[in-house]
């Protein structure tokens, strides 16, 4: 990855992208990237340009950075990510044959504001999404380490797995304080897992939801 930005034919330049770990079939994968997996393709991709030796682009409007974007990568091993032609409902369709989570759409005369949301920049997300139902939570000292959640199939509540991460401090207090006060004599769950483990489902406090 190293090598392939240093090849760039420019003196210097401030590009805004990311690395991607890509799966067999070529799609991105978070977890690949994640565990660091030695099989995983790791590549980088370009979203947009922001400097070119010295000379700031964040005034420029997103088609000529991009423009420039697409003549500076052309030839090297630093992929870029292009602009999808076709109607809004076109893009989405086939942003979902290919399971991706989403698209960034951005206005063509916007220019780069770093640090800050713009609605000139909007993301859509296209990924699965699925109704869950609180049933319990992992006790910490002070709330909880996670929550428990579940889908219903029939009349059945089935267990989905935990949520720990997205909780601010406030979000984390308020959660607790709803779910605290409807306790429940079973655990509403019909297959929560079973463990030995002290502290991992044996702590597990059922709450109605």
């Amino acid at each position: 990855m190293v090598k392939a930005i240093d090849a760039l034919s420019v003196g210097g330049a401030v590009l805004d992208g990311e690395i991607v770990a890509l799966d067999g079939d070529g799609g991105p994968s978070f977890q690949a990237l994640q565990h660091r997996r030695t099989s995983a393709l790791a590549v980088v991709y370009a979203f947009d340009l922001l400097a070119v030796d010295d000379v700031s682009l964040l005034r420029a409007p997103v088609e000529e950075r991009r423009r420039r974007l697409k003549a500076l990568v052309r030839g090297s091993n630093v992929l870029l990510s292009d602009v999808l032609p076709g109607s809004p409902k076109q893009i989405e369709s086939e942003i979902r044959k290919l399971r991706l989570e989403g698209v960034i759409a951005k206005r063509r005369d916007s220019v780069y504001m770093p640090g800050e949301r713009s609605h000139a920049w909007v993301k859509v997300k296209f990924s699965p999404r699925q109704e869950f139902v609180i049933g319990g939570y992992k006790p910490n000292a002070s709330n909880f380490d996670s929550i428990l959640v579940g889908y219903f199939e029939k009349r059945s509540l089935k267990f989905a797995g935990r949520a720990r991460a997205g909780f601010t401090p406030h979000l984390r207090a308020e959660v607790m304080r709803r779910i605290v006060d409807r306790p429940a004599s079973r655990c509403p769950f019909a297959d929560l897992p079973n463990s030995t483990s002290k502290g991992h489902w044996g702590r597990e406090s059922p709450q109605r939801t």
